[in-house]
């Protein structure tokens, strides 16, 4: 099944890329441990797909087909250039202001939770798209399937997150030392940034099945117009470093504001709706995580502590979420007896 697959991708690339990163970070090569970790994780993943995939290209060109495709595709594919030039941008503009060890504790405290993002965005996006295109001409269909898309995404991400937010001085001393604890406001303000990707995501996928890549492109052209703006303002006007990570912050504001009212026009999926689908999650994860907060000031082993926050977390989630009959928790049941049917 795919998303067996692609979540094995995800989980082997992961592991062995940070044990790559973390072993060199530790031999003292520095930057090239983050570069070495990128290049595993990718390299790891190509591979795996290559194998589990029964998909070869051959040399037969069907134009018929291949027209729609390239008005389609290349509309994604610059959307997806601008998209990785901004994000490439960020940490070229910090070195270049800014310290080499800026640059480290930045780029470490965004690879943790842009990791965990990743790993459970990507494998529900490659599984649930295909469903989604299929439902273009369905509207009502598709408008269920968004919002299954959200319910299932944030309530895997959003405990993630903020979890890992509040255990995040903890996470660092033990896992890279005291000497990276400058990542930690990194840390906790990308945790905060990349709980809107979640959204933003179903928003996007829900569009792209659409088949409005134009809209897709514009809207892209605008939030990183306005980025942009904000960039240079916080580069003019402070000297810190942690500036440009408030800053992603706000980007990530303005892209659920830039990607959620496009759903509302075309699927009818209004504020009120959206803000349902995810209310459950997000209170559950506050709760949780204000638990686990509080237990950074017990006086006790700092290792102790940390798993002590994860059993807590765990439970404390789960309780809240069975306790009002999570509708998320229902579907992801639902969703894994369906993969296991299938694949049984």
């Amino acid at each position: 099944c795919f998303i067996i697959t692609s979540a094995i991708r995800s989980c082997v690339g992961t592991i062995v890329s940070a044990v790559v990163g973390i072993y060199l970070a530790l031999s003292g090569y520095g930057v090239w441990a983050l570069v070495s970790q990128q290049m595993t994780n990718t390299i790891i993943d190509t591979c795996i797909l290559w194998i589990a995939t029964r998909f070869r290209p051959v040399m037969k060109i069907s134009k018929a087909n291949l027209m729609p495709m390239i008005s389609y595709g290349w509309k994604i594919l610059v959307t997806s250039f601008i998209s990785v030039a901004y994000d490439e941008a960020f940490p070229l503009i910090i070195g270049i202001k800014f310290t080499a060890s800026d640059l480290a504790y930045y780029s470490k405290g965004k690879s943790f939770p842009s990791t965990a993002n990743s790993a459970i965005g990507d494998t529900i996006s490659a599984v649930i798209f295909p469903i989604m295109s299929k439902l273009q001409d369905d509207r009502e269909k598709l408008l269920e399937y968004t919002r299954r898309f959200i319910m299932i995404s944030t309530f895997l991400v959003f405990p993630m997150l903020i979890g890992l937010f509040a255990v995040s001085d903890n996470f660092i001393s033990i896992l890279l030392t005291d000497k990276w604890l400058p990542a930690s406001i990194y840390l906790k303000v990308f945790c905060i940034s990349f709980i809107t990707i979640a959204i933003n995501n179903a928003h996007f996928q829900a569009i792209k099945a659409l088949g409005r890549s134009d809209l897709i492109l514009k809207m892209e052209i605008i939030k990183k117009a306005t980025y942009s703006i904000l960039i240079i303002m916080a580069i003019l006007l402070s000297d810190k470093p942690q500036t440009l990570a408030y800053v992603t912050l706000a980007t990530s504001l303005i892209a659920t504001a830039v990607n959620t009212y496009p759903c509302v026009k075309l699927l009818g999926y209004s504020y009120i709706k959206q803000f349902d689908d995810l209310r459950i999650n997000l209170c559950t994860s506050l709760v949780m995580g204000a638990v686990v907060f509080t237990m950074n000031y017990i006086p006790a082993n700092t290792l102790i502590v940390f798993f002590s926050q994860i059993i807590t977390g765990v439970f404390v989630f789960a309780a809240l979420n069975i306790g009002l009959k999570n509708r998320a928790l229902s579907f992801l049941v639902e969703t894994v007896k369906t993969i296991i049917k299938k694949d049984s």
